[in-house]
């Protein structure tokens, strides 16, 4: 390799973008890191400073240029529709004067990364939730991913809001006490939940912000507290009803099934014992496993895909 030939594989969600750069072979050299990028949450402006700020730092430590960067396997938050591809696709070709690009979901790249490009299902769990999933016939199915407003529940963004919800709702004498309280008091350097409404309304936490509250509400389940403990066990069971339709969408649900699970979320000790109890109660034949590879590194795979069959169609006869 002469060093001037790069591909990129970026996974780009609510909360931060991640890059990384790969030789001719795909073995990754170089990492960067980015804000959000679901241009629907951060705007488009916003969207594509959060991938060039993730792809910069990423070529800067090989001594790269974005000139040299030949494809780009880009999964993000907010493309699942062909008129979302095409807007952040016209955002973000020009970054890339002499790279081809290739647009995916968030998902897909998490299940090539998480299961070495098998077949399988992925559930991913950090700002937003989705199951996607990929059957030995080549048939997909994604469910869920609809976004903060109207679906992602089990994310770390509905896990946060409940646990705010769950503080306000105690501090009205609507609901139990919680150490919650405390615990987002402290994060937030507040004084008191009424301190909260400026925080949430008058400068407003975008979706993302409010997600990076999520672990709080792990923790205090971990150490016990009920209505915190509430709030996971119905997450963890929100995310199973994710595993489980995706499963039955591919009829993967007579055999042996692998199931990657990928997010922050998933972190939580509780959270993850309750989803996997909730789907073997259902799918006993599924194999709950922890990613092989980040998505950034599926998206490198993809990447590398596009680069092989280029290479082999140009050393073809004519």
């Amino acid at each position: 390799m002469d060093g001037k030939c790069w591909l990129l594989g970026i996974d780009g969600g609510g909360t931060k973008t991640v890059c990384v750069a790969a030789d001719q072979g795909g073995v990754v050299r170089a990492r960067g890191r980015g804000g959000p990028s679901n241009y629907h949450a951060e705007g488009l402006e916003r969207a594509v400073k959060s991938v060039a700020e993730a792809v910069d730092e990423a070529l800067v430590q090989v001594g790269g240029r974005r000139e040299e960067v030949v494809v780009v396997c880009a999964g993000l938050a907010g493309v699942a529709r062909r008129t979302d591809r095409r807007v952040m696709g016209d955002a973000l070709r020009p970054l890339f004067p002499a790279g081809e690009l290739r647009l995916e979901t968030d998902a897909k790249i998490a299940l090539v990364g998480g299961t070495g490009g098998r077949p399988g299902i992925i559930v991913s769990a950090g700002t937003g939730s989705v199951a996607f999933g990929l059957n030995e016939a080549g048939k997909e199915a994604k469910v869920g991913g609809w976004g903060y407003l109207f679906g992602d529940e089990g994310s770390g963004y509905d896990i946060a809001r409940r646990g705010l919800t769950a503080v306000l709702r105690a501090f009205d004498g609507r609901g139990s006490a919680t150490s919650l309280q405390q615990a987002f008091l402290t994060t937030l350097q507040l004084d008191s939940p009424d301190d909260l409404i400026p925080v949430l309304y008058s400068n407003p936490l975008s979706p993302g912000r409010v997600a990076a509250l999520f672990p709080l509400v792990l923790q205090e389940a971990d150490e016990g507290d009920a209505v915190a403990v509430g709030i996971i066990r119905d997450a963890a069971e929100a995310l199973a009803e994710l595993a489980v339709t995706a499963v039955l969408r591919l009829d993967l649900g007579v055999s042996p099934c692998l199931l990657v699970v990928s997010g922050g979320v998933f972190e939580g000790k509780l959270l993850r014992r309750w989803f996997e109890e909730a789907v073997r109660g259902r799918l006993p034949q599924a194999r709950v496993v922890a990613p092989e590879a980040p998505p950034e590194v599926g998206a490198v795979q993809l990447a590398l895909e596009i680069w092989n069959r280029r290479n082999t169609a140009a050393d073809r006869p004519y």
